[in-house]
């Protein structure tokens, strides 16, 4: 039972709730951020931009420097949360005794990865001239992931 629902806590995580909150640079404008989503409101009004939009972005030269980089730290984030949630949707024989850890370990690097791309865009104390920057995800999912690591009795 609290493998599903760890499972579904992990697809919400994943697909649905924000795990940043920002606002840009100037009071120009707000936006919530999830693994695979942006939507922020601006004075061009509001605007969804997708995963690939931003790895479009990187790739054709629109987004470079800290933007790029913070763009690719969230990417490596979101694969390792999708990797971890697949794990607990499939739970394969092979992670039956380790994979409480295995969970852990990646939901650390992901949150670790969050928090990292927002310092990259917004500085060392979340906020600058870019804006501020409030990663609630990224600590949430360095928390939970060292419960599952410390005490992975309980995510079996």
């Amino acid at each position: 039972m609290i493998k599903l629902i760890l499972a579904g806590i992990l697809l919400l995580i994943c697909f649905v709730l924000p795990l940043h909150v920002y606002s840009i640079g100037g009071d120009q404008g707000i936006g919530i951020q999830g693994s695979f989503y942006r939507f922020q409101v601006t004075g061009y009004g509001p605007m969804m931009i997708t995963m690939t939009r931003d790895i479009s972005y990187v790739t054709t030269g629109i987004y470079s420097g800290r933007t790029a980089i913070s763009i690719g730290l969230w990417v490596t984030g979101s694969i390792s949360l999708v990797i971890t949630t697949l794990i607990h949707l499939i739970r394969p024989d092979c992670f039956n005794h380790h994979y409480p850890q295995l969970s852990g370990f990646l939901l650390i690097g992901a949150g670790v990865s969050y928090v990292v791309s927002c310092i990259a865009q917004f500085g060392p104390f979340l906020n600058g001239s870019a804006g501020i920057s409030m990663p609630f995800g990224g600590f949430a999912l360095m928390l939970l992931g060292i419960g599952m690591t410390i005490y992975p009795s309980l995510f079996c």
